[in-house]
């Protein structure tokens, strides 16, 4: 349990962590529109590349940060009318099947966006027009799937040592 317990903290600071890189992100974004549209009405200049800036630099790491903490906090959307009906058994097995299909997906866009992302930094990809350089942006997509499959990974380990499914959330975010 000890060793569970100390990766489920190691899970837990990836994703605070993520999720603060996407608090500083968000706001990133609004002191850089806030700069764009202060410029643009005081003296009829914007800052160059700012839409580039806010939609490749910073809008994929507020969109992707906030997965594995809503996992994390059981924030995610579930059906309680449905599954608070249920045997514990089919609810535990219910449980795990979702786990299986979500860890599934992240290892899945995981995989695909961590080999995107290695072509577009080779080919050195860029907006058209500024030429804003963007392709280190797209490594957001594998990093933030790859702590929400830990996170996932973290929850079905739980599921599999507790009698009952998500006992234990308290004690995990301690």
């Amino acid at each position: 349990m000890i060793v569970m317990n100390t990766l489920s903290r190691s899970v837990g600071r990836c994703v605070h962590g993520l999720a603060f890189a996407g608090s500083v992100a968000v706001a990133g974004m609004m002191l850089l529109v806030v700069a764009d549209v202060a410029l643009r009405s005081l003296l009829g200049q914007t800052i160059p590349g700012t839409i580039e800036y806010v939609s490749f630099w910073l809008m994929v790491p507020i969109a992707f940060a906030g997965f594995s903490l809503a996992k994390r906090r059981g924030d995610h959307i579930d059906v309680p009318l449905v599954v608070d009906r249920m045997p514990p058994g089919v609810r535990k097995a219910c449980t795990v099947f979702s786990e299986c299909l979500l860890l599934a997906f992240a290892v899945t866009v995981f995989w695909y966006g961590l080999f995107s992302a290695l072509e577009r930094l080779a080919d050195g990809e860029t907006t058209g027009a500024s030429g804003t350089d963007i392709a280190p942006t797209r490594l957001v997509v594998p990093v933030a799937m790859a702590v929400l499959a830990l996170q996932v990974a973290d929850d079905l380990l739980r599921t599999f040592t507790s009698r009952k499914a998500g006992d234990d959330r308290a004690e995990r975010d301690s």
